[in-house]
């Protein structure tokens, strides 16, 4: 019985001191997926497909990179590769067997996908990395950025037996970066880079070299002139076409792409294309040269005529002629991200399996990472076809009125269907149907609650407003229009503030990087012009009613050349920074910060002390008077937060690196023993009497699943279960 009590006694000595674990809400849970990168893509010859990249998903399966298809595009479950991940190359030997070359290794494995026991991983060493796999015959020819391979030094590019031995006699050393290989079965391997020696010989960018012998470059030389680069190349049974930066080939005009004979070197003088910017792709199928490009658009102009903000373009073999009638990316944003890396022709129907890092293609499809097309362009209806993806970034979240919230994030699906960029969550976690904003890269977004959103439209270059109900523009609002880049939007009080490196257009003289438009007029206010220390310091601005004045915090350390650290006070009128109001910090400044209705100021940052006492964030001070700690909100506590913070009626909710906790309003700022979290890297965005929301790159919160957004019940009771 004594021994009961004890046990008894200790269970509640424990609970008192410990902070009661907080689980999220069953909702919102949403699958939110953003395209991955498909760097490479080999047809086997049972018409599978190998497909590897940056990805964490293929359909609706876990991945980690490196992974099989079926020929109808669906995922081959019986393939798994769990000792390579992110593959950017593979090669297939006349045996069969599977090389994957990965960043940092180059491993061959069983047709399961397990390790090959009797094929030594290669890593290239020190700390290097490998870019280019080709195979010859019985050789093993790969480039990176290494200088010994298996204990043999090598530079930048080796050849192995199929046994994992390097030639110890195969020595081309190049003197700069190998960007690209092709070995096209005729006994050499074209090597393109930035280089100008290579097998004991001048060459610039651009050399062939014997897979025998001591990999001395052959004479065979298409003469690039100096400070030329190549990039990507491919070759038919008589032809290489590289393409890369460079503008003569053989004394004559090219520009960033050519076509020359394998043998001789000769220019085809009928080959001829003109490119703005390199290819970094350029594959060669059924007698036409496809050539994509990473994460830009660009032109190309033939004696066929031209295509501009092109992603993958498709050319005669023979003459260089763009077929203007293909172009499967024709309709997406220029400002959106549309790579298209590898291409292979996959069946005798001429239908062609792209993948990069891309989510639309033309007439409103949406492909995640890899996509099958038509002869003609068109995305073909394989409904089998697996998409490469992994988790989108939840950037920002703001609450509405009626328990509701819009997110903002870089997803293309959510749940299974098609969303971009800006949903509202309703107030059962459920994605509303009936939002729709206009169907572009919206860069950023502020909420005026209850009333309507501001987007940063990247595509137009002009900031938006649209109805918050059903995400169409409002009549009679003139969209804002600006030069370079909006990066955020944020209100406060009666204005909308613009943060980036953008100029607005139409104003004068010049306003960059800040800027301040009325909610009721929407028009810019001119006069509106701080000048931080160091240009673009500024990240967020509240206002405090209560004394008319705007609170800016950054990385700046002076504002209109007044020395502050990281946080000012400006007249709400005049925009003169308060010559009394000067907190100092010891240990760091100011990283975010909230403000109260009742003229309170909340930070977070790894400051040590405030004002000469010491003091941990969250802090609070007064918004009044000389910027003083506010007595009584207690910051004598353990190392602090340096997360965003969110604050309602009743508490303060703060994160570390692992965790969010409460510090409760009513008891003087201590922490809240009855409420906490685990969260990896939580980024708090907002929080009202029923919810708090965290946005970040979690997978879990408090042991339950969540990917990247979560809401939690903002009580202080342990065992609630929130409003479900």
């Amino acid at each position: 019985m004594r021994a009961l009590t004890f046990l008894i006694a200790m269970l509640i000595t424990v609970m008192a001191h410990a902070q009661f674990l907080v689980l999220p809400l069953e909702q919102p849970n949403l699958d939110a997926q953003r395209s991955g990168r498909v760097e490479a893509l080999l047809r086997l010859p049972d018409g599978r497909f190998m497909v590897g990249g940056r990805f964490s998903r293929l359909g609706n399966q876990s991945s980690n990179g490196t992974a099989r298809l079926l020929e109808d595009g669906s995922l081959d479950t019986s393939f798994s590769a769990p000792d390579v991940g992110n593959a950017h190359d593979f090669a297939l030997d006349s045996l069969g067997r599977l090389y994957v070359m990965s960043t940092n290794r180059l491993v061959r494995l069983q047709s399961s996908g397990a390790l090959d026991p009797s094929f030594p991983l290669i890593a290239p060493t020190p700390f290097g990395s490998f870019r280019e796999l080709e195979l010859d015959g019985d050789q093993l020819l790969v480039a990176g950025a290494f200088t010994s391979l298996a204990g043999v030094a090598r530079s930048r590019l080796a050849k192995l037996s199929l046994s994992g031995v390097v030639d110890s006699a195969w020595v081309p050393e190049p003197n700069g970066i190998v960007l690209t290989l092709r070995a096209p079965g005729n006994g050499f391997v074209y090597v393109g880079g930035a280089f100008s020696q290579l097998g004991g010989a001048a060459r610039i960018a651009l050399a062939r070299v014997a897979i025998t012998g001591a990999g001395a470059a052959d004479v065979w030389n298409p003469l690039l002139a100096s400070g030329a680069q190549v990039r990507a190349m491919d070759a038919d049974a008589s032809a290489l076409y590289f393409g890369g930066e460079f503008f003569t080939v053989n004394g004559s005009t090219r520009t960033r792409l050519a076509k020359v004979n394998l043998q001789t070197a000769a220019l085809d003088p009928t080959f001829i294309a003109t490119l703005n910017t390199p290819p970094d792709l350029i594959a060669h199928n059924a007698g036409s040269i496809y050539l994509g490009r990473d994460s830009f658009a660009f032109n190309v102009s033939s004696t066929a005529g031209n295509l501009s903000g092109v992603r993958l373009a498709r050319l005669s073999a023979n003459s260089g002629a763009v077929d203007v009638g293909f172009n499967p990316f024709a309709d997406t944003q220029p400002s959106e991200t549309a790579s298209v890396l590898t291409a292979v022709l996959s069946d005798a129907s001429g239908r062609l399996f792209v993948g990069g890092d891309f989510a639309s293609l033309s007439a409103g499809n949406v492909r995640l990472g890899l996509a099958a097309l038509n002869a003609n362009g068109t995305v073909d209806a394989l409904s089998a076809l697996t998409e490469a993806s992994e988790a989108a970034i939840w950037i920002k979240l703001e609450l509405d009125g009626d328990g509701g919230a819009f997110a903002h994030s870089n997803a293309r699906r959510i749940n299974g269907s098609v969303r971009r960029d800006l949903v509202r969550i309703q107030s059962n976690g459920a994605i509303a149907a009936g939002f729709r904003p206009p169907n572009v890269p919206i860069r950023a977004f502020a909420l005026d609650r209850g009333q309507a959103i501001y987007i940063v439209d990247d595509s137009a270059r002009q900031i938006r407003k649209i109805d918050r109900s059903t995400g169409d523009p409002i009549a009679g609002f003139t969209p804002i229009s600006y030069s370079n880049g909006v990066g955020n939007l944020e209100i406060a009080g009666a204005h909308l503030y613009l943060y980036g490196s953008f100029t607005l257009n139409g104003v004068t003289p010049s306003l960059s990087g800040y800027a301040r438009v009325s909610l009721a007029s929407g028009l810019v206010d001119t006069a509106y012009r701080p000048q931080p220390s160091n240009g673009f310091g500024i990240s967020q601005t509240l206002f405090s009613a209560g004394n008319n004045a705007l609170i800016l915090v950054g990385s700046f350390t002076s504002i209109d050349g007044v020395p502050r650290p990281g946080i000012a006070k400006l007249d709400g009128t005049t925009f003169a920074v308060d010559s009394t109001w000067n907190p100092s910090f010891v240990g760091g400044n100011p990283q975010f910060a909230a403000a109260d209705e009742f003229g309170g100021v909340y930070i977070s940052g790894n400051f040590t002390s405030v004002n000469g006492s010491s003091c941990r964030a969250p802090a609070k001070l007064l918004a009044a008077g000389a910027g003083v700690l506010d007595p009584t909100f207690s910051c004598a506590r353990a190392p602090g937060i340096a997360s965003r913070l969110a604050l309602n009626a009743d508490a303060l909710y703060a994160g570390s690196a692992d965790q969010l906790v409460r510090f409760a309003l009513n008891e003087g700022g201590t922490l809240d023993p009855n409420w906490s979290a685990t969260v990896n890297f939580p980024g708090l965005q907002a929080a009202d009497a029923a919810r708090v929301y965290v946005l970040g790159s979690f997978t879990n919160v408090s042991g339950v699943a969540r990917t990247g957004l979560a809401a939690l019940p903002a009580i202080a009771r342990p065992f609630a279960n929130g409003f479900e």
